[in-house]
């Protein structure tokens, strides 16, 4: 009796996917209802007319099992969804910083260049000073460094000699007023990083300090060795601050120390500041340079000179975000 009827659902389905396109489970389930309801003709006389308990069981069944698949998906969905929003509610939300125009970025070799550039012009404007060949009196004092100035400010405030004490103090003052304007300018510099506009700025700054270097040289009150050792604290400070402290382009007390430490470490070996070391050289080299330079140019231009390097400043300063 189960074969036959089985036989007949089967065989009837069969004609009638033939010429159907609707394949889902409720189209099953109607044909499955139509094939238990309807009459079976059987040669066997004891084939109830009606499907048996156990087809109607399983088609029960089957619509359970279903709903329950379909329950559980559906839970499992929003699981995953209620989840997935936790994990982003826990996540930091990521804003871009926006894009300045005016930040570049530089290449170390593009940084060095420039620095030793800076750094012979740092050398002549130091030897215009300490050479005492602009003062009406032959004062010579160093307008790249004030390490010196410390010492000998000190001395005459100890000896009584307050115009030594003075003038050596004025001279520390404009280094650091210097140096306070590139920070002023530059708040927040990143290494081989320039911000065009505050850069120029700089420069541009740069170059009056020493054009009125030059034009005030011949007044009695030394003023443009002021206004110079001015000059050399900005650029120290911004070539110092640009490069992460790489190139620094008028002080080079700390870069003979810094050399004297890396070659003992390359001797025994230690390769690590190669590089640094050569930077260093080069900046020391083209400094020197400077100072050599300075002698027969102040004997054959005078005051000029400062002149010169304020056109240089001028012309760095309108080149930045260009070159």
């Amino acid at each position: 009796m189960r074969y036959s009827t089985l036989f007949l659902i089967l065989a009837s389905t069969a004609n009638n996917v033939a010429g159907r396109t609707d394949f889902s489970v409720k189209s099953k389930l109607t044909d499955l209802s139509k094939h238990t309801g309807t009459t079976a003709t059987s040669t066997d006389a004891h084939v109830p007319t009606t499907a048996p308990a156990p087809i109607a069981h399983q088609q029960t069944l089957l619509l359970t099992t279903l709903r329950a698949g379909s329950i559980n998906n559906l839970n499992d969905n929003q699981n995953r969804n209620r989840a997935f929003n936790r994990r982003r509610k826990n996540e930091p939300v990521v804003v871009p910083e926006p894009v300045d125009p005016n930040i570049r970025k530089i290449t170390q070799k593009t940084a060095v260049t420039f620095g030793i550039i800076l750094a012979l012009n740092s050398g002549i404007v130091n030897g215009v000073c300490l050479s005492g060949l602009l003062s009406k009196d032959g004062t010579k004092q160093a307008s790249a460094a004030v390490t010196g100035a410390w010492t000998n400010s000190a001395l005459g405030a100890a000896s009584g000699n307050y115009n030594q004490f003075l003038f050596n103090f004025k001279c520390i003052l404009s280094y650091f007023t210097g140096s306070f304007m590139t920070g002023f300018i530059n708040p927040n510099p990143k290494p081989f990083e320039i911000n065009v506009v505050s850069i120029r700025g700089a420069f541009l700054i740069g170059a009056m300090l020493l054009y009125g270097s030059s034009t005030l040289s011949e007044e009695p009150d030394k003023v443009f060795i002021y206004l110079a050792a001015m000059a050399n604290g900005l650029q120290n400070s911004l070539t110092s601050t640009t490069t992460g402290n790489l190139v620094r382009s008028a002080h080079f007390s700390g870069i003979t120390s810094d050399m004297g430490t890396f070659m003992g470490q390359v001797v025994r070996g230690n390769v690590v500041n190669l590089i640094k070391l050569k930077v260093f050289f080069s900046l020391a080299l083209a400094f020197w340079t400077g100072g050599y330079l300075s002698y027969g140019l102040t004997h054959n231009y005078g005051r000029h000179v400062l002149l010169f390097s304020s056109i240089l400043y001028l012309i760095l300063g309108l080149a930045v975000g260009h070159v």
